[in-house]
């Protein structure tokens, strides 16, 4: 209702605003550092994880993480859905390289 009161030119706004910050955050995502902060942040978030818990004070406060990372994932499905592929795959190669540099540690100690 209150939308069906809104001026053409408010609309106009709100559309202009909301194509800023999907433009916003595609700047972000077409970087390998930002694609990279954007997985350890949804990552921390945990969209798709569980979140039951018997205490419910633990289980509200996963829920509003969850809930952050799920509007994160949202967002960065609306600006640049490639993305998504992007990080999985660095995120990937990132972990080998991670593992390698593990084993030569542990070989040496």
């Amino acid at each position: 209702m209150a939308k069906a009161r809104m001026s053409a030119e408010q609309r106009e706004q709100d559309k202009t605003r909301r194509e800023g910050e999907l433009a916003d955050l595609r700047a972000v995502l077409n970087t390998v550092w930002g694609r990279r902060f954007f997985w350890r942040l949804v990552g921390r978030c945990g969209p798709m994880m569980a979140t039951f818990d018997t205490n419910a004070l633990v289980m509200a406060h996963a829920e509003g993480q969850r809930n952050i990372g799920r509007w994160l994932w949202a967002e960065m499905e609306a600006s640049c859905p490639e993305a998504w592929e992007a990080m999985r795959k660095e995120a990937k190669h990132t972990s080998a390289a991670q593992d390698e540099l593990d084993k030569k540690h542990d070989t040496e100690a």
